[in-house]
């Protein structure tokens, strides 16, 4: 992560100037293969300016050309880590998301110009620009809301925790749909995010697209970029954030 600097300095008159607020994540993968980089800021009450960028590399690390090469039979599993930035509509600032991502290949599909892609990010956790985790105090705010007359809550927010017990955001799933991948190991495809009460009833937290390319001799690994947005619990409606990770997975 990369953070750009508070202030600067007019090189004339030496007076000190406030900056925008922009910060960046950047992955490069354990072979050199693939990379991305995203980069966003929190000085607009709108989701402002910003971009991001995933490529495979002609090199990897060792000088080697990187090829790629898709199978044409049987089906793989990716998994790796996940990292991102949230900004707002409504209001400023920005937050930090991590998390695990793993990926689905069906190798067949490719061939046939079907989907044979699904992409799940898990255990994300949230925190604020500081770096303090504040993905409970999310979770509360997403929960709340549904209150009888009396002041009782009608249903409770389903939690999801990793491995240590830590309460984490509802899943990242996949949209399946076809044709979202093609035989230069280009992906883009939809993803959404549902809330789970226990009552049986679910909400959409959230909802955008995803992209990534695979790389390798083998198909060895994926990099990708999502965008998803959805309404802020903490806030009113008029409240929104966007949030853009970065993933780069590995074949397992």
């Amino acid at each position: 992560m990369y953070e750009g600097a508070e202030s600067t300095e007019d090189p004339v008159t030496g007076t000190t100037l406030r900056t925008f607020t922009y910060r960046a994540i950047y992955g490069r993968s354990t072979t050199g293969q693939t990379e991305f980089a995203i980069v966003r800021s929190g000085s607009y009450v709108d989701y402002g300016f910003g971009g991001f960028v995933y490529q495979r590399n002609g090199f990897d690390d060792d000088g080697n050309e990187v090829r790629l090469v898709l199978p044409d039979e049987g089906d793989a599993s990716y998994t790796g880590d996940y990292a991102g930035i949230r900004v707002f509509t409504g209001r400023g600032g920005l937050e930090y998301v991590e998390g695990d991502a793993e990926m689905i290949v069906d190798f067949k599909d490719f061939n046939d110009g079907n989907r044979g892609v699904a992409l799940f990010v898990s255990n994300r956790r949230l925190y604020d620009i500081n770096g303090t985790e504040i993905t409970r105090e999310y979770l509360d705010a997403l929960g709340r809301g549904d209150e009888a007359d009396d002041g009782t809550t009608t249903r409770s927010l389903v939690l999801d925790t990793d491995a240590d017990g830590n309460p984490v955001l509802p899943r990242i799933r996949p949209v399946i749909s076809p044709d979202d991948a093609d035989s230069n190991g280009e992906i883009a495809s939809e993803i959404f995010e549902i809330a789970e009460f226990d009552n049986g009833e679910t909400i959409e937290s959230g909802e955008g697209t995803y992209y990534a390319i695979i790389s390798g001799e083998d198909a060895g690994e994926i990099v990708g970029v999502l965008v998803m947005t959805g309404n802020d619990p903490r806030y009113d409606d008029s409240t929104t954030y966007q949030e853009t990770g970065g993933f780069i997975v590995y074949r397992q």
